[in-house]
């Protein structure tokens, strides 16, 4: 399935850092509780018994809502970490948009039409354009012999470092596929899976029959 991943990175930073500062309110409440607890356990009678017992009762609530905030936080703030090494916000903006299909259609395009302009221009330089014996004037003919010289200049000369040039160029087109879109996917393809996780294991099962 084609699919085009759209990322706002300081959206991702956001809901990341209220799931830390949410979290980070959790552990205080246990704090209180444990100190609650400590003040409990001096003392003694039926109404101390039953605080003590709704404290049990309370505290493992609270244990599963940490979890829950602790691994959503995890999962927020892991994705954007990974998917800002891979491919962060181009050229200081905040969102990024990438569809590997496109790109990697896109870049075989580019890489076919540079290696086209190499054989063209290979095949031009290669041949032998001018026929002096036939020309009878002079000058016309120094001229197309000074064409002849310079396009044996431009072949023997600067045509390999050129050539060589667009070689690196497609290299670096046809890097950006593997080192940069196709981890991107995959680490996105990765967290999907991991949320679908989260979402079964905090969502209530309908019961059957």
């Amino acid at each position: 399935m084609v699919r085009t991943i759209v990322l706002d990175y300081d959206i991702l930073e956001d809901v990341a850092t209220k799931l830390g500062n949410y979290l980070a309110a959790i552990e205080q409440i246990e704090d209180a509780m444990l100190r609650i607890r400590g003040l409990l356990e001096v003392n003694e009678g039926k109404a101390v018994a039953k605080l003590l017992s709704d404290y049990e009762v309370l505290k493992k609530a609270i244990e599963v809502q940490k979890e829950e905030v602790a691994d959503l936080y995890d999962i927020f703030y892991d994705y954007k970490e990974e998917m800002t090494m891979t491919i962060g916000g181009l050229y200081g903006a905040d969102v990024s948009r990438v569809n590997r299909h496109d790109i990697e259609r896109n870049s075989k395009q580019i890489v076919s039409s540079v290696r086209s302009l190499i054989y063209e221009m290979n095949k031009e330089l290669g041949r032998d354009h001018f026929q002096f014996d036939i020309l009878d004037d002079e000058e016309e003919k120094e001229n197309q012999e000074e064409n002849y010289r310079l396009m044996h200049e431009i072949r023997d000369n600067l045509f390999p470092g050129f050539k060589s040039l667009l070689k690196e160029s497609i290299e670096k087109v046809e890097q950006v596929s593997t080192a940069y879109v196709v981890p991107y996917d995959e680490t996105d393809t990765m967290y999907r899976a991991r949320a679908d996780e989260l979402y079964e294991k905090y969502t209530p099962q309908p019961k059957h029959g």
